[in-house]
């Protein structure tokens, strides 16, 4: 069955336009659950006019007292001997998925100490503060294994008060809002500065709550990922016919 070349236009612009509504839903999903939306406790009002009501046993708390912000750097380049070693050290280009095992670039032992670099252990939650993907987006991920990190991202160790999976389920569907921090610096490049980061109010749930409203909430996204592989699969092979249509049209 031969497929018109437009049509297949029309039904890869279509499968586009399904993949990004399902994406808004997931940020849709993802800000509900972090703001107490499906909680059956009495709410109040948000200071924040952006935000729902939330649960009114949730405490309002700044970032900076609830986690240590901890700073990367780059080794230098011009020592051989601090690279392609066996520790992971974590740049921008790495931040692709929410949970991190490993990174693309290594470093050594010795690299860490020169740098003054902190070996972050696993369950800190990396963010990046600096680059033009801040323009677009905000890459946040948890750390599943111990890694330094360049001078690009920021490591939040947050404390007994928050469970690290809830902290980054509220910083992905906090980060429309977070957004509204980032600066263009003056060469350019977008920044989000610390006392910024520090100063971002958070409505807590308490401690038992937090691990529930993440694992329900990675349920929910886990279906929406479901609906998406069907049609992500559909769009590439849409793309070869399109490729092959091309091909046979000048040859």
């Amino acid at each position: 069955l031969e497929i018109p070349f437009q049509a297949v236009e029309d039904l890869v612009a279509k499968n586009e336009r399904i993949l990004r509504l399902i994406e808004e839903r997931k940020r849709s999903t993802q800000f509900r659950f972090v703001t107490g939306a499906y909680s059956p406790q009495p709410k109040r009002q948000s200071p924040d006019p952006r935000l729902p009501p939330v649960p009114k046993h949730w405490t309002v708390e700044k970032l900076g007292y609830l986690a240590s912000l901890v700073s990367g750097g780059t080794p230098s380049k011009e020592n051989p001997a601090f690279w392609n070693g066996e520790v992971p050290w974590v740049s921008a280009k790495d931040m692709k998925a929410p949970y991190l095992s490993d990174s693309e670039d290594h470093i050594t032992p010795d690299a860490v100490i020169a740098a003054s670099l902190d070996l972050l252990p696993a369950s800190t939650i990396l963010i990046v503060v600096r680059g033009m993907i801040l323009a677009h987006s905000l890459p946040v991920c948890l750390l599943l294994n111990p890694a330094t990190i360049n001078q690009d991202l920021k490591g939040l160790r947050f404390n007994s008060k928050c469970n690290p999976q809830f902290m980054l389920v509220w910083l992905q569907g906090m980060a429309h809002i977070m957004h509204s921090l980032i600066e263009e610096s003056a060469h350019g490049t977008r920044c989000l500065r610390t006392d910024l980061l520090k100063n971002v109010i958070i409505h807590l749930p308490p401690i038992e709550e937090q691990a529930g409203i993440a694992s329900a909430l990675n349920t929910h996204l886990a279906r929406l990922d479901e609906a998406s592989r069907p049609i992500i699969a559909t769009i590439a092979l849409l793309r070869e016919y399109r490729s092959a249509l091309i091909s046979a049209a000048v040859t």
